[in-house]
């Protein structure tokens, strides 16, 4: 083999390299939040007909409209929209700054993104202070993650509303059905 082949080959096996990892992020980017099946009372397909991100903040401003603002708190949590995924979260809340962090790439479904920004939203209505985040804190530590009494209220409320949520996106048009 001249050196000129191996060179040739080399730079061949890294194109060829680059293209398949392109193909596998596209092909898990078939499977986020626009064009999906939502497995529920509400069956079908839906496409999103607005950006990713003002789909989430119409969440939000859907949750502080139904369920309000904690009191002491003089206006609504700011989102942060993450575009990578995240190996642990789907979304998270800082009490410190009232910020909703969600991570898009990690949601399957429009249900599934709709479900987290409500969950980050209980954590809003209930996490209202430092006092509160210590407490939270020491909670989690003690008792771990999925024992922990507002995780578990947190699971409840955005099971509780995901469908009327999703519902009242389509009924804004922000979502319709194929």
């Amino acid at each position: 083999m001249t050196k000129n082949d191996f060179i040739f080959l080399t730079c061949w096996s890294i194109y060829m390299g680059i293209i398949f990892i392109l193909w596998i992020i596209k092909k898990d980017d078939s499977k986020k939040i626009g064009d999906v099946k939502i497995n529920t009372s509400i069956t079908g397909k839906y496409v999103l007909n607005t950006s990713k991100a003002g789909y989430v903040k119409a969440v939000v401003y859907w949750c502080v409209q139904n369920f309000g603002i904690p009191s002491g708190n003089k206006k609504i949590p700011g989102v942060l929209i993450k575009y990578v995924k995240h190996t642990k979260y789907l979304g998270t809340y800082c009490s410190a700054n009232k910020i909703i962090q969600v991570y898009l790439p990690g949601h399957e479904n429009l249900l599934q993104l709709t479900n987290t920004i409500l969950h980050e939203y209980d954590h809003f209505l209930t996490i209202k202070n430092s006092k509160d985040q210590m407490n939270y804190n020491k909670l989690l530590v003690e008792i771990g993650y999925d024992k922990h009494p507002l995780e578990i209220s947190a699971r409840v409320f955005s099971s509780t509303y995901e469908l009327t949520c999703l519902k009242a996106m389509a009924d804004k048009g922000l979502i319709t059905k194929k």
